[in-house]
């Protein structure tokens, strides 16, 4: 499932940079670039958004913001600062990104919410099946076979607390914290191949 992206920034720019450091955050990514802000508020075929891009300049008050999530219940609202002083409007806002900030730290933020973004809408397991190591890959391959931290420990030449530290880890990147619900995802996911 793509991520869907509403964008409105006047400034063409400011626009194409933007949407350059969303398609390198992920690759399943629909970018839906609005013209006029009354269609971010408008009723239309177009799909649902997931995460809503726009200029902190088109909120006049609080009240613009809580019209929009009426709209738009599920998505995350990000606030484009392109000023120093925002005032209040920032509050009300999932996050903000300043284009007054250096590259790599606008980078480094649109890639940590897009995370949040695939998170939220369930589409995040490419993204931990491909952050996760070898050692962790083989971890995930030996709970799926049933053997215990004890028996992986051993047959790793491994201690103990070096696998948990591996389960622990496989565990959050996934969000799945029984060794079914591991051996299912791997399973699910060909991440193993039971005939190894």
């Amino acid at each position: 499932m793509n991520i869907v992206v509403m964008l409105y920034e006047p400034s063409g720019v400011v626009s194409e940079g933007i949407k350059h450091i969303i398609s390198q955050a992920t690759s399943k990514i629909e970018i839906i670039e609005v013209s006029r802000i009354k269609k971010i508020y408008a009723s239309g075929a177009e799909a649902t958004p997931h995460l809503i891009v726009a200029d902190t300049s088109m909120f006049r008050s609080e009240e613009d913001i809580a019209k929009l999530r009426q709209k738009h219940p599920e998505a995350y609202i990000i606030g484009l600062q392109t000023a120093m002083d925002i005032s209040q409007i920032a509050n009300f806002l999932d996050d903000t990104i300043s284009i007054i900030e250096p590259l790599k730290v606008v980078n480094s933020k649109i890639k940590d919410i897009i995370k949040q973004v695939k998170h939220r809408v369930g589409n995040d397991s490419e993204d931990s099946k491909e952050s996760m190591t070898r050692m962790e890959r083989i971890m995930l391959r030996e709970i799926t076979r049933g053997l215990s931290v004890k028996e992986i420990a051993q047959k790793l030449g491994l201690s103990i607390n070096t696998v948990n530290t591996h389960k622990r880890n496989i565990s959050n990147k996934l969000q799945i914290h029984t060794n079914a619900g591991l051996a299912i995802y791997a399973i699910s996911n060909k991440l193993v191949d039971l005939e190894e």
